[in-house]
């Protein structure tokens, strides 16, 4: 049915990062239609794409509310709740720390907690959430996609730039930074803006280690 054709073209435009024929396309779906979960899923994909961060957190919010099951929903909310206005990393962290529980193999939600503590410099907390999650997101998508190379980053750095690392702590950030810039090299290629992120921490960590 066209409905169902629009919500899915909403939804390619929005996998492009086209934000504005996104919303043309959810634009479209009848009005009595527009409250129906797809839509509004759909409306929030756009919102978040472009910025709206205030109509993000506030369609988030209510799908969370009906829908407390769908931890996709939370991770937006959070991602949202970070950058709305009277938001921030905390409001954020403390949106996943509340469900964390209740989604145990939802890697995706410790590993964002992750990056929101590494940001509030709240690093042996990030350091234990990573250890944790990265072998099961491994497991799950495999050890060479973006998403865990990008994971193995962020542990590393978690680990150099704490103040109070250890001798054992700065080897293991560069080993860990050179076995994923190896990977991400032979993967992704040399000139890829995630290898050369990786190649700067190791320059770094090699640096706090020298």
């Amino acid at each position: 049915m066209p409905d169902a054709h629009y919500c899915e073209a909403a939804q390619g435009w929005t996998g492009l990062r086209f934000a504005k024929e996104a919303y043309a396309e959810v634009e479209k779906i009848r009005p009595e239609l527009q409250e129906h979960p797809f839509v509004r899923a759909a409306w929030l994909d756009a919102w978040l794409l472009d910025d709206e961060w205030t109509k993000a957190r506030e369609i988030a919010t209510c799908l969370t509310n009906e829908f407390p099951d769908e931890p996709v929903f939370w991770l937006h909310l959070a991602y949202a709740t970070r950058r709305a206005e009277g938001g921030g990393v905390e409001q954020a962290l403390e949106v996943l720390d509340g469900v964390l529980n209740e989604f145990p193999s939802e890697w995706m939600i410790p590993y964002n907690m992750a990056c929101y503590l590494c940001q509030l410099e709240r690093l042996e907390e990030a350091k234990s959430l990573l250890r944790k999650t990265i072998p099961v997101a491994q497991r799950v998508v495999g050890n060479s996609t973006s998403m865990t190379l990008t994971m193995r980053k962020t542990y590393a750095r978690a680990l150099y730039q704490d103040a109070n690392a250890t001798l054992d702590d700065l080897r293991e950030a560069v080993n860990t930074l050179e076995e994923t810039e190896r990977t991400a090299r032979r993967v992704l290629g040399g000139a890829h803006p995630l290898t050369v992120n990786i190649e700067r921490n190791l320059q770094k960590a090699r640096a706090a280690l020298a």
